[in-house]
């Protein structure tokens, strides 16, 4: 990461990361397993390679005018996620000395191979104030648009505010006399909204190669319907109401914590039942509420 303070009180953010996750999987049975005499030597090779790249820009500004303090945050936050999968396989081998580094030497009559690659992106644009006054009166804002290529374009986009307010009434003057013993009281109030965009590539149609055609004596490939997407899904989302009272006694030996919460979450990501006339048992919707 970098950062930098051009003025006084605003910080400059640059945060870059990358997860990676490379397996790979190498196999030989040889004649003399149970397995291996079957198939006269079975081989196989199989490579995954997982990527996630994380970009954060943001910039914090800090003020404080008497006894007002603000800090205002705005950011911008770029993720990709890649994979990338290869196998091989073959049998019939005449020795069991190649183990698995010469697929080719196997007589196997339709070898096996494969591959395939996935990708999907989330963007956030969001923002935060935070004011207090006195140390007493408090009030956070925020407000979040995140983008996921799970959904089809024109769905991609959800928008999640949240507030939250508090009052440390210890601090008020007429609570004074009671500070040796109610060391901390303060009262919390808030609402937010929250998204959930996991669902892979559900949204998506896809189509799959297959040997499923039969012409005389050869299997020919051919093209068929794998998944039914369905292009309007769009985010999950919950909204909750918090209500809360936290207290303290005796200069925090003992504490106490108290909440009521409300959450309701809506256009539930399910999968729902199809007739089976679709050719499909099944396909993902936005359904219910919990």
């Amino acid at each position: 990461f970098f950062e930098v303070r051009p003025i006084d009180g605003l910080l400059l953010k640059a945060n870059f990361g990358i997860d990676r996750n490379y397996q790979k999987l190498k196999q030989y049975l040889p004649t003399t397993t149970l397995y291996g005499q079957r198939e006269n030597g079975a081989a196989s090779i199989a490579q995954g390679d997982n990527s996630d790249y994380l970009m954060e820009l943001t910039a914090n500004y800090t003020k404080q005018v008497g006894d007002h303090n603000f800090n205002a945050l705005v950011g911008h936050s770029y993720q990709l996620f890649t994979y990338e999968m290869f196998s091989g396989k073959s049998n019939d081998f005449i020795t069991d000395g190649f183990l698995y580094n010469n697929l080719g030497a196997g007589n196997a009559k339709r070898p096996t191979v494969g591959s395939s690659a996935t990708k999907s992106r989330m963007a956030s644009f969001f923002g935060r104030l935070n004011y207090t006054f006195k140390d007493r009166y408090l009030l956070t804002a925020t407000l979040r648009a995140d983008g996921s290529s799970n959904f089809a374009s024109g769905e991609r986009w959800g928008f999640f505010p949240s507030v939250a307010a508090g009052w440390r009434f210890t601090e008020e003057e007429f609570l004074a006399p009671l500070r040796n013993v109610l060391s901390n009281g303060k009262l919390r109030l808030s609402y937010g909204e929250t998204g959930n965009s996991n669902v892979g590539d559900k949204a998506y149609s896809y189509y799959k190669v297959g040997n499923n055609n039969i012409f005389g004596n050869s299997m020919i490939n051919g093209v068929y319907l794998s998944q039914l997407g369905n292009n309007v899904l769009t985010w999950e989302t919950a909204r909750e109401w918090n209500v809360g009272l936290d207290l303290g006694f005796f200069d925090e030996r003992i504490s106490m914590n108290f909440d009521w919460y409300w959450k309701t979450t809506r256009d539930l990501l399910l999968d729902a039942t199809l007739p089976q006339t679709t050719g499909f048992f099944s396909a993902m919707k936005n359904i219910g509420k919990v």
